[in-house]
């Protein structure tokens, strides 16, 4: 099993919740807990691609190699609007020039 299926499994799918949207009246407590939810998501999120981009460079074994920077920076440029499958289709294709 792969990464690509792992993405189709919800490995790197953000579980936190993201804060109901408030009314310009919202009480300080509500304003500071929907921060603090957000800030919560943000960091789970940085948390999962940080995991994608590990696991990617396990699979293509590009791990410690000097351009795997670049082909993360490359893949998730073309693809991370579309989702982690394309960065992950992305990843596969540009991998195969450091190979």
């Amino acid at each position: 099993m792969g990464v690509y299926d792992d993405i189709q499994d919800g490995k790197y799918e953000n579980k936190k919740p993201w804060p109901k949207r408030t009314g310009s009246k919202a009480s300080a407590a509500l304003t500071a807990e929907n921060t603090r939810l957000r800030h919560a998501y943000r960091e789970e999120e940085a948390r999962l691609t940080a995991l994608l981009k590990s696991d990617l460079e396990k699979e293509f074994k590009v791990a410690g190699h000097p351009k795997a920077g670049k082909l993360w920076e490359l893949a998730w440029e073309k693809g991370h609007a579309y989702g982690y499958s394309e960065v992950c289709l992305e990843y596969s294709v540009l991998a195969e020039l450091l190979q």
